[in-house]
């Protein structure tokens, strides 16, 4: 085999494995055999952000992050940082684009994708949730102050929208967020 079809053979190998890693681009999994494509926001949430005091308690742990959250046509934007200012990290995510993340301090929390996945399971509408979703379905209730996702008949996340925050309790994994605005 000359050098040239060789290089060439091995290009479309290479360019073939890229197509093929696409197909999974941004689909996180978010309890066990359940994945959720990670999608750009309805265009109701375009234009809008919000401001939050995000607070994880994870593995015994309990952090606390001022987050603000921009919804762009394309995707979303999240930057945190420490209740005494301190920056820790930020994400970018674009529907059909690797995310983007960056880390400026080392916290023992949970992994950046699911923060993602978890923000748009609060705020995405059930409708496009369950287009992206495989492996569970999401259910709303009380008027869409409670958010359900079972899969194989458990409840494997419920999330509660109250007056003054929301409860995000993934069962599965044992974590809890609790979003709450910052005026």
């Amino acid at each position: 085999m000359s050098v040239k079809l060789f290089i060439a053979v091995w290009v479309l190998i290479l360019s073939g494995c890229s197509a093929t890693s696409n197909v999974s681009l941004n689909q996180i999994d978010i309890a066990q055999g359940v994945t959720l494509q990670l999608t750009a926001p309805d265009s109701t949430l375009v234009n809008h952000s919000k401001q939050q005091l995000l607070t994880i308690t994870h593995n015994g742990n309990v952090n606390q992050l001022l987050t603000r959250l921009e919804l762009t046509e394309k995707g979303l934007n999240l930057v945190a940082v420490s209740p005494q200012g301190l920056p820790l990290f930020s994400l970018v995510f674009v529907e059909g684009q690797a995310l983007q993340q960056k880390k400026y301090v080392e916290v023992d929390m949970l992994p950046l994708a699911y923060i993602i996945s978890d923000i748009q399971l609060v705020y995405w509408p059930v409708k496009q949730l369950n287009e992206a979703i495989i492996g569970a379905k999401i259910v709303e209730h009380h008027e869409g102050k409670e958010r359900v996702i079972e899969s194989k008949g458990k409840v494997v996340i419920r999330i509660n929208k109250g007056s003054d925050n929301i409860s995000f309790r993934h069962l599965q994994r044992g974590y809890q967020l609790t979003i709450s605005p910052v005026e």
